[in-house]
């Protein structure tokens, strides 16, 4: 039975704590009330993210984190994943929302990770469309080592499903790669694609200010981000003129270098753009998932 479709979920535990009943120093009232209203935009704009992806998240109640665990672990015990937002700190503890939903169903290894016979590419093909995004014509690699190509600016590189570095750097990040995209974080398919594109364009025409598009881990706080042109030139360059086809995201951790994939295990790595609060939203950022739900739902 679902627990999140087919009826409304109670909060666990005594009377839920709302913050705006809280007892609350009068002394600290005005710094705690400070702190608040600025983390709870954020803490809002993380549970819509969240709400994209099929969360449920009740945006107007908040928890002290001891009365929160104890929720989450109610939760968790009946099968449902649980995800607590923070929203800012009390008295030694966090104020956080809790977001829930039902444990995704086992995907088929085939269905996001293998492509078939009649659409594989080649590794040749795979490098000559990554070369032809980022190089100009007759322009050549000055950064390539045994399957492992750098691209001009440094932002990016192209990893081939054979390659075999002879540097100590570059093979690590092939192997940190392959290890990191067997777990992927989400997959872009067709509608990601538009997405990606979507806001690519509008970059380009000057209609938004994003220059990034931040990909964030379900059920965790993990987020990364990419400069939005690399990317979509990474993601046409994996795909080789294949809708469909299902391009695996992932990153090691939060600001850590994000890498897509092929079905095939080509490879484009993308370094982070970082910032220095992690807690600050970039006006010049868009989330992965608002961006579907922007360019990507049928008109």
């Amino acid at each position: 039975m679902s627990y999140i479709t087919k009826k409304k979920r109670p909060m666990y535990g005594a009377r839920p704590q709302r913050m705006g009943h809280a007892m609350i120093n009068p002394s600290a009232h005005g710094k705690f009330r400070e702190d608040f209203d600025q983390g709870i935009d954020s803490a809002i704009g993380k549970a819509k993210d969240l709400q994209g992806q099929g969360w449920e998240v009740d945006v107007n109640r908040t928890f002290m984190s001891d009365q929160a665990e104890g929720i989450k672990t109610k939760y968790e015990n009946e099968g449902l994943e649980v995800h607590l937002v923070p929203v800012a700190k009390w008295g030694g503890q966090d104020v956080v929302m809790i977001a829930i939903r039902e444990k995704p169903k086992p995907k088929s290894p085939t269905a996001a990770t293998t492509a078939t016979t009649s659409t594989m590419l080649t590794p040749e093909v795979i490098e000559k469309a990554y070369l032809s995004e980022y190089f100009s014509p007759g322009e050549t690699p000055d950064q390539v080592d045994n399957g492992y190509t750098m691209d001009p600016d440094g932002v990016s590189a192209f990893i081939r499903r054979d390659a075999s570095p002879s540097s100590q750097e570059a093979a690590a990040i092939v192997t940190n790669g392959k290890d990191t995209t067997s777990q992927p974080w989400l997959t872009i398919g067709e509608p990601g694609e538009k997405a990606i594109l979507g806001a690519f364009q509008e970059q380009v025409n000057g209609v938004t200010k994003y220059t990034s598009m931040r990909f964030e881990q379900p059920g965790s706080q993990a987020q990364s981000a990419v400069k939005l042109d690399v990317l979509f030139k990474a993601t046409r360059a994996l795909k080789g003129g294949r809708p469909d086809l299902l391009i695996r995201v992932s990153a090691k951790g939060p600001d850590e270098p994000v890498f897509l994939a092929n079905p095939e295990g080509d490879m484009v790595v993308i370094a982070p753009t970082i910032k220095d609060d992690p807690t600050w939203v970039d006006p010049e950022q868009v989330s992965f998932t608002d961006a579907c739900n922007t360019y990507a739902k049928p008109k």
